[in-house]
This record gives C-alpha cells, sequence and structure tokens, in this order.
C-alpha cells in the first residue's frame, strides 16, 4: 500500500495507525502535481482511476490544504476528462465532492477555494460539463452568493458566470433555471443580473497556483 512505503520515519501517526496531516497534505499535494503536469501520462499508465479514489478522500478531508490540494487535483482532473473524453465514469463522482466542498457545510477558505475551481475548469478552453453537472455545481454557488464573507462571495459570482457561459449567451443559464428547486430559483433570479455584468467585467481568480505549489520554483 502507499503508506508502507514511508516507514516509520515518515511521520505515521502511531497513535492512530493512519499518515499525520503532513503526509496526507504531501500526497494530495503529490496527485495535484500529477494533475497538473502529466495527466496524459497517468492515463497511458491507467493511473487515473487509482488517483481520483485517493483524490476523493482527501477531498473529504477536515484540513483545509488537505482538502484545498484535493481540490485543486480535482480541478485538473475534470479539465483532462472533460478534454479527453476518457475515464467518465469517474467524472461525477469528483464534480459531486467538489460542489459539497462548495456548499455551506465547508469552511470559508475551503468554500472560496472550491469556488475558484469552478471558475478554472470553465475557462480551461474544454467542452462545457453536462447540464446535470452544471446544476450540481451551481446551486451551492448560488448559495455562496448569500453570504457576508467577500472571498467566499466574490468567488462564487465568477464562478457563476463562467460555469453558465454567460460571457457567450445566455442558454445555459436558461436550460438549468428551469430545473432549479424554488429556493435557488429565486436567488438566480435575483442574481442573473449581476453574473451578466461580471461576466463583461473578464473578472478572475487565477492565484490557486501561487497558494497551492507556493514552496516549489517557477518552471
Amino acid at each position: 500500500g502507499i503508506n508502507a512505503e514511508y516507514g516509520e520515519s515518515s511521520g505515521i501517526n502511531a497513535e492512530y495507525g493512519g499518515p499525520t496531516k503532513e503526509i496526507r497534505h504531501g500526497q494530495a499535494l503529490a496527485i495535484a502535481g500529477l494533475m497538473r503536469y502529466a495527466p496524459s501520462r497517468m492515463s497511458k499508465m491507467d493511473l487515473i482511476g487509482p488517483l481520483t479514489g485517493s483524490l476523493l478522500k482527501f477531498m473529504d478531508s477536515d484540513n483545509v490544504q488537505v482538502c484545498n490540494a484535493a481540490n485543486y487535483a480535482a480541478g485538473r482532473l475534470i479539465i483532462h476528462l472533460q478534454d479527453s473524453d476518457e475515464n467518465q465514469d469517474y467524472l461525477g463522482k469528483v464534480v459531486a465532492l467538489l460542489a459539497k466542498n462548495c456548499g455551506h457545510n465547508s469552511s470559508n477558505d475551503v468554500r472560496s477555494f472550491a469556488n475558484n475551481m469552478v471558475h478554472m475548469i470553465n475557462i480551461a478552453g474544454v467542452q462545457p460539463l453536462s447540464d446535470d453537472l452544471v446544476k450540481s455545481l451551481l446551486v451551492p454557488l448560488l448559495d455562496s452568493t448569500t453570504k457576508k464573507i467577500p472571498a467566499v462571495r466574490s468567488s462564487s459570482e465568477v464562478a457563476i458566470a463562467t460555469l453558465l457561459r454567460l460571457k457567450a449567451n445566455e442558454d445555459v443559464a436558461n436550460r438549468i433555471s428551469s430545473n432549479l428547486d424554488p429556493k435557488s430559483l429565486e436567488i438566480f433570479n435575483r442574481f442573473l443580473p449581476t453574473a451578466k455584468r461580471v461576466a463583461g467585467e473578464n473578472r478572475t481568480h487565477n492565484g490557486h497556483e501561487n497558494n497551492i505549489f507556493s514552496f516549489l520554483p517557477e518552471v
């Protein structure tokens, strides 16, 4: 197993018998790096499945650093899957957890970072997500627009503008809005003019790689 490679000197928590948060963070960062720089190679080596299994566990971590490293890896994995059209069975699972991390049960740091990942995915030049996946992300993002924390609110506004491809037209917005629950639809109708304005402003959040890989030299 992956933990066995580290041995006792790696920081394995003797009391609980599992890896420490530092090791989990390192493992999540390793997956993030692979998804950023070598996703096609991971596909050729049939490693997307095992990596996704580990990634889903890290995305559910209660440690902000671990969770956000995994959120970044998830964003990069989604971009790869959308671009390659392979391993589509993993796509729904990863998007579902990213949507959860955009939601109200997450800390503000995790929530705003997950929102930024939705934005990153949708400015990557790949095909749009399916309407069902878009809706699963839109609902928690709409809730975030009602929050007082500036980072959460601002990141959700930008994420919605790009998720719905509002800079191009309102086709996606019109399709998705017809299937929203009443509470989300109320927020959507109130927020849509702001989302269209944000789309026209070309606002962006692109500091996430610096946040995740700040200890690495420039490449």
